[in-house]
């Protein structure tokens, strides 16, 4: 247990620092772009296949951390089965392998291109949603069932108020769910459309297009913890708990100072 407490807090470490490191060069490039203009990045220079190493790779590395975090727990906490720990370390060491691979053929090919707004580079070789999506109907399914099959239990026992617990939970679970698949719908359902539009018919996004969905890609990393922090009561707890604890640290630093 303790091997596997330390194993967690070295996956989420890794998300943490790939984020950080996607954020501080979104922020260098962003505001480069704003002092010189977008042709600070230019297409097919190495300019351009450095900010699909730091946007894509960073973004693919924490991505794959959360979900390697999620399974995890839910292995443990939902269907409490006791995984072997050389099983993560291999799920582990085979996802740092692939995005350092898939990172690797960026430069080896040189395929980082600029889209047509000039905002972003992409390459072919992107990651898809299906795994994601799985997982996620797949916790859904279990913990939706769980519930129900508790809700049946508590009414054998007249037990009115579990009853009425449960389907609040089950009725916030499935909104839960339809909020992500829809918010999900609204930002990968252009992207994708545009892409299988180019590779058939040759497509070309207008730059006002291209802009609208860099916008909504990089939006719904922003909305998915909201709806965390709205649904989870849990989750919504130890945020403010950590916010008054920094708040009050902070406070007490300024206090010091004057």
């Amino acid at each position: 247990m303790r091997r596997f407490g330390e194993f967690d807090k070295l996956v989420m470490l890794i998300a943490t620092l790939a984020d950080l490191c996607w954020a501080s060069y979104m922020i260098i490039a962003s505001s480069l772009k704003l002092r010189f203009g977008r042709d600070i990045i230019s297409p097919l220079s190495l300019s351009c296949q450095i900010y699909v190493l730091f946007n894509t790779g960073n973004l693919r590395l924490s991505n794959g951390c959360v979900a390697i975090l999620a399974l995890m727990r839910y292995m443990s906490g939902v269907r409490k089965r006791e995984v072997p720990m050389w099983v993560w370390y291999c799920l582990f060491a085979l996802h740092i392998s692939v995005c350092i691979g898939l990172s690797t053929v960026t430069f080896v090919r040189w395929d980082g291109r600029r889209t047509s707004s000039g905002i972003i580079c992409l390459q072919f070789l992107s990651e898809g949603n299906v795994s994601n999506c799985n997982f996620y109907f797949l916790i859904c399914k279990h913990w939706y069932f769980h519930l129900n099959g508790l809700k049946i239990a508590a009414k054998a026992n007249n037990e009115l108020q579990s009853v009425k617990i449960f389907q609040t939970q089950q009725r916030k679970l499935v909104f839960q769910g339809s909020i992500v698949i829809f918010s999900d719908s609204i930002t990968f359902i252009p992207f994708t459309t545009t892409y299988v539009m180019k590779i058939f018919f040759g497509y070309y996004r207008p730059p006002i297009v291209d802009g609208f969905i860099v916008w909504s890609l990089t939006t719904l990393p922003i909305v998915n913890p909201l709806i965390t922090l709205w649904l989870q009561p849990e989750v919504n707890a130890e945020f403010w708990s950590f916010y008054y604890i920094l708040t009050s640290k902070f406070l007490k630093l300024i206090r010091s100072i004057y």
